[in-house]
């Protein structure tokens, strides 16, 4: 389920395959935002890949709870973006947010 705009199924599903990269943006602790375009529509969007899996759970002492503060930090992030989105045209607006298939990395 493909979600724009909310929270709501926001784990489930697009694909990056759905993207072609252009070209890196930038890169941070979390991870990389890249300039891609959508096939279907040849729209051009940033695209942005936090890694679930990066040093910050590092102290965490199972992957049952590295699974569950991954998932409160990506649904943090979604939400955050998309309140943000709503206050001004000048800030970035979330179309639509997934997990990777193995569940490494959020795509926003």
């Amino acid at each position: 389920m493909q979600q724009r705009g909310g929270t709501e199924d926001v784990f489930q599903s697009p694909s990056v395959e759905q993207y072609q990269v252009i070209k890196a943006l930038g890169r941070g602790s979390y991870g990389v935002v890249s300039q891609v375009r959508r096939l279907s529509d040849d729209a051009v969007f940033a695209l942005k890949e936090i890694d679930l899996r990066a040093d910050f759970y590092a102290a965490l002492e199972s992957e049952e709870d590295i699974s569950v503060e991954a998932g409160t930090r990506a649904q943090r992030e979604t939400e955050i973006l998309t309140r943000l989105s709503k206050l001004s045209p000048n800030i970035v607006t979330m179309v639509e947010a997934w997990t990777s298939d193995d569940g490494e990395s959020l795509k926003i």
